[in-house]
């Protein structure tokens, strides 16, 4: 239980994270949603509200395969096209409680062409894969040059039970 605040440190003034959520073979989902979007939020000091609930109930067996939270931020440019800002993942938190995470993201930089291209006509590198940004992460994403482009703040209550049976 709990909520994508806000996100900051990204350029444009018009953002939104779209999230999902990541979990191993021995959890089974039971309830909420395991995908959602935020509204676009607009600043004009950098810092876009989103305060957007999350509501996930999972069951295991084992504590492999720990859930994660894989977020992608999208901007709005002065023509109201959607480009992107920036991925990243969080794994969320094993101990019961209150939890603030910090999820950093970054963005594929392309060559000086694409970088370039981005600048004027408003495109952006985009994973052809997104099992990058986690999955194939050790193995293929060493091999990437990215930026970093901004960071989304979420706010968890983890609840477990029966947990102390295994």
């Amino acid at each position: 239980i709990g909520e994508v605040t806000e996100g900051f440190g990204f350029k444009d003034t018009y953002v939104s994270c779209k999230w999902y959520l990541e979990w191993g073979k021995s959890w089974s989902f039971l309830a909420g949603e395991e995908s959602s979007q935020t509204q676009y939020s607009a600043s004009d000091d950098g810092v876009q509200v989103w305060n957007h609930p999350i509501d996930v109930h999972f069951a295991t067996a084992s504590m492999q395969g720990w859930p994660r939270m894989v977020a992608t931020v999208w901007e709005l440019d002065e023509y109201g096209r959607s480009i992107l800002s920036g991925y990243g993942f969080a794994h969320l938190p094993t101990n019961p409680g209150y939890h603030e995470l910090d999820v950093h993201c970054w963005r594929p930089s392309g060559s000086i062409r694409e970088e370039l291209q981005s600048f004027f006509l408003g495109t952006s590198s985009c994973l052809v894969d997104e099992n990058m940004i986690f999955g194939k992460a050790w193995e293929t994403r060493s091999q990437l040059v990215t930026v970093s482009s901004g960071v989304v703040k979420m706010n968890m209550n983890v609840l477990l039970r029966f947990f102390s049976e295994h």
